[in-house]
């Protein structure tokens, strides 16, 4: 199944005699030889014709992805209601081969994830499973979760195509990614690690059922098993990764280095990615070694530093190359081109995380003008500028971005490092990003209190906080949420209510075409009397007033700081305006009158060019020794 350090071993379907290998972390084929069936992502199987690909690649119908199930399967059962597609579907859902390259190979992946399971016979039910171990480093033992879900359409006609394969990729990625990063104590301790799991399939289940869909997950777990050392009581020694060859020698790469010629950068492509090629079809079981340790990172021999750059670089990207022209013989179709994938860690943890996998490729004009050197700076600077992308962007931030967002920046990436003889290309279908928040109101809303945020325009602030409709309302949910649950000893209470809320309340006003404003209360009390079942005073005088405070601003010239001022400085003055008022005044004369009076004074006093305010008297209310009178 997808997802990290999966039990079941990847299997590659490979003819007698080719030299291939499918790079671990590139995934596709690092040396070929010309002529060999090449065993890499959507290749067909050897026992089918290109054409009966082609008929498979025609039911990813133009946007099925957004189809109701209903729709999607009334369009493929019209369209495989022939003899020839029958035929084909049976021979291919029976084929072995092609089956253990569902999880590899592209085709493979959509007939048994999508196809399969939502145009069968029985498509309502469909049963799914895997397994993720977790090797503790100190140990050597390893600890196994097996697990198994049920995905129950209730309703095709709700339900869209997007959705059922989220839910798929939502589920495998936490189950296979469940054991990482957890210490030897708890994947030892059986019980713990249940009622971890008992916790997680019940967020998977809620985070991806629907009215449309139900979901079930079961699961058998293996706890790590500490073997002690007999002589001295201590922990087994750390056990490597299973490997299939074992490491390169210092002989395998002095043979490859060979080819790090003085001058090697400054060879044409075509010359240098002839010379690999060679080199691979003659030292076969070397490239295999060297080729294990690459996509392992796992290296015996010491390599200085160009060295090492010339070993996963040079070679690997050659590799790549080689490997499209090897399929471009083999398939007919001219003009492969190479393609780099990388799955790059995950940012955040808990019940926050964003997780990215990207596939870019790479197209070169003529292999005998571009040279190695330029290859190697275009290619490996698109692979730095993302992992720089990754690294210093903010979990809060990434978190914000949608999967279009990550897509243009990749984009962008790319178009920085393109060149003269080479293009550097990413789609939107290449890219795998998932942002996972599930974290309570408080911290959603704290999260945006970044560095100097007062400093930041209104204009700049609220995009922050628009970083999509989803999020949007997500923050409108939070900050309802805490409405009067923040007191003023918090530390955050000033953030929360005085920039926070008044943002959000404007970006509200904006989407429904209304004037900017806040409420503002006016209270004050006088000559308690007794204490109320809840505690609270009673007064024999009180006065509340309701007033609305409107206003307009140049977004884009006043800070948040300065708005917050503004506003505060006006809430401010009209609470001490009425504080030195007394009773008579209040009671006897025209409250409604005086606080307008002095409202309108305070808003003239506070606008300026970039910011003018206004006031309304919305309700006075007042009891004087039982005296009770409302305006």
């Amino acid at each position: 199944m997808r997802g990290h350090k999966i039990c079941q071993t990847k299997r590659v379907a490979m003819a007698a005699g080719t030299a291939v290998f499918l790079s671990v972390l590139g995934g596709g084929a690092l040396f070929a030889r010309a002529g060999d069936a090449p065993a890499v992502q959507d290749m067909p199987v050897p026992s089918f014709r290109e054409a009966e690909y082609d008929m498979l690649r025609a039911l990813q119908l133009a946007g099925f992805e957004d189809m109701t199930v209903h729709d999607y399967q009334e369009m493929i059962w019209e369209k495989t209601d022939t003899p020839e597609y029958r035929e084909l579907l049976e021979r291919m859902s029976a084929s072995e081969v092609f089956y253990e390259k569902r999880d590899d190979d592209a085709l493979a992946h959509f007939l048994f994830y999508v196809l399969e399971p939502l145009t069968a016979e029985r498509w309502q039910t469909r049963d799914f499973g895997g397994c993720a171990q977790e090797k503790f480093s100190e140990s050597g033992q390893t600890a196994m979760v097996e697990y198994s879900y049920t995905l129950t359409i209730t309703d095709a006609n709700a339900l869209t195509v997007r959705e059922y394969m989220q839910a798929q990729d939502g589920i495998e990625k936490r189950m296979a990614q469940f054991l990482e990063g957890k210490s030897e104590a708890e994947l030892a301790d059986e019980d713990a690690m249940r009622s971890f799991l008992d916790a997680e399939v019940e967020r998977l289940k809620g985070r991806w059922s629907t009215q449309a869909l139900t979901i079930d997950i079961e699961f058998c777990f293996q706890p790590l098993e500490i073997r002690e050392n007999e002589e001295d009581g201590k922990a087994a020694p750390d056990e490597q990764e299973p490997r299939t060859y074992p490491h390169g020698t210092k002989e395998d790469y002095r043979s490859l280095l060979a080819l790090k010629t003085a001058d090697y950068a400054d060879l044409p492509l075509q010359t240098f990615n002839m010379r690999l090629l060679e080199w691979a079809n003659e030292n076969y079981e070397r490239m295999e070694r060297i080729g294990e340790d690459t996509g392992m990172n796992d290296f015996a021999v010491e390599l200085d530093e160009e060295e090492l750059d010339f070993v996963t670089r040079t070679v690997l990207f050659s590799g790549k190359e080689n490997g499209a022209y090897v399929r471009s013989n083999y398939t007919g179709r001219a003009g492969e081109d190479a393609y780099y994938q990388e799955n790059l860690p995950e940012k955040g943890g808990g019940s926050a995380w964003d997780d990215l996998y990207y596939m870019f490729t790479w197209h070169i004009a003529d292999k005998k003008m571009l040279t190695v050197g330029e290859r190697d700076r275009m290619v490996g600077g698109m692979i730095d500028g993302v992992q720089l992308f990754w690294e210093e962007t903010a979990p809060d931030v990434l978190l914000r971005m949608e999967k279009m967002d990550v897509v243009k920046k990749l984009q962008e990436i790319a178009g920085e490092n393109s060149g003269a003889g080479l293009t550097l290309s990413v789609r939107a279908e290449d890219v795998g990003f998932e942002s996972y928040d599930e974290r309570g109101a408080y911290d959603r809303l704290v999260s945006y209190r970044v560095k100097n945020y007062e400093k930041l325009s209104v204009a700049d602030f609220h995009a922050m906080l628009c970083g999509s409709e989803d999020e949007f309302g997500r923050l409108l949910d939070a900050n309802a949420e805490l409405t009067g649950a923040v007191t003023a000893e918090d530390k955050n209470y000033d953030f929360l209510e005085n920039t926070m809320s008044v943002s959000l309340s404007e970006l509200y006003c904006e989407k429904f075409g209304e004037d900017y404003g806040i409420p503002v209360t006016l209270v004050k009390q006088a000559r308690p009397y007794s204490v109320m079942d809840d505690g609270m005073p009673a007064y024999n005088f009180w006065f509340c007033g309701s007033l609305w405070i409107s206003y307009t601003m140049s977004k884009e010239n006043l800070t948040v700081g300065e708005r917050n001022a503004a506003l505060q400085k006006m809430k401010d003055g009209l609470q001490a305006y009425v504080d030195g008022l007394s009773e008579e005044q209040i009671f006897c004369g025209d409250a409604r009158k005086l606080l307008k009076e002095e409202g309108e004074r305070l808003a003239k006093k506070l606008s300026g060019e970039k910011m003018t305010l206004m006031c309304e008297v919305q309700m006075v209310e007042m009891c004087r020794d039982g005296a009770e009178y409302v305006d």
